[in-house]
């Protein structure tokens, strides 16, 4: 009956160990396959060609805002810098000798309408000296749109300079990130654009 299988089964032996009881740690291993991905990730690249003359950092170095990662050589943005400056010169010097030419022509215009008044001055004479009134004034305008004209092109050459030295910068998000990779060795001649290192944040 159902009642004797039971009692039979209650009465089966059961094998048991005993033993002390001790201290000790539990482990649970797992192995698992996937991709570790960063917080945030992006590339630091060159604003303009170059041959990479110096990388200040390598694949797992701590990078703050900032920080400088990589140099470019910049001889030429120099002389394009000093060139910029000569000829800024240049337009400086010839604004000044336009605008002094410009005083001189005002005063010869305003003696020669003293003198047409008394009825010295001939009106051919008083049209003559304000044809080289209106000319001085002319040069002069054209001398400020060449001074401004070479001050927007230093600025730019200044800014190109600044390029060679490629600095890390981003505006959200921890203080300090990562190299994660690197693209490039010294010596390589960068193109604009061309990826140099990536910059990850760990979490």
């Amino acid at each position: 009956t159902a009642i004797e299988r039971l009692m039979g089964l209650m009465l089966t032996a059961v094998a048991v160990e005993i033993a002390p009881v001790t201290k000790g740690s539990l482990r649970d291993i797992a192995s698992h396959t996937g991709t570790l991905a960063a917080k945030t990730r992006f590339v630091v690249a060159p604003k303009i060609a170059g041959r990479l003359q110096r990388l200040q950092a390598d694949i797992g170095d701590p990078v703050r805002n900032g920080d400088l990662l990589a140099v470019l050589e910049d001889e030429e943005y120099r002389q394009q810098v000093i060139q910029a400056e000569a000829d800024l010169n240049v337009a400086t010097a010839t604004l000044r000798e336009a605008r002094s030419a410009l005083t001189v022509a005002a005063n010869n215009l305003e003696r020669a309408r003293a003198l047409h008044q008394s009825g010295i001055q001939s009106d051919a004479q008083l049209d003559q000296i304000e044809a080289e009134h209106d000319s001085q004034n002319a040069r002069v305008h054209v001398a400020e749109a060449q001074l401004a004209n070479r001050q927007s092109a230093l600025a730019n050459a200044r800014l190109l300079l600044s390029y060679t030295r490629i600095t890390a910068s981003w505006e959200r998000g921890g203080p300090v990130r990562y190299i994660g990779e690197r693209f490039v060795d010294e010596g390589a001649l960068l193109s604009i654009n061309t990826p140099i290192l990536s910059i990850i944040e760990l979490q």
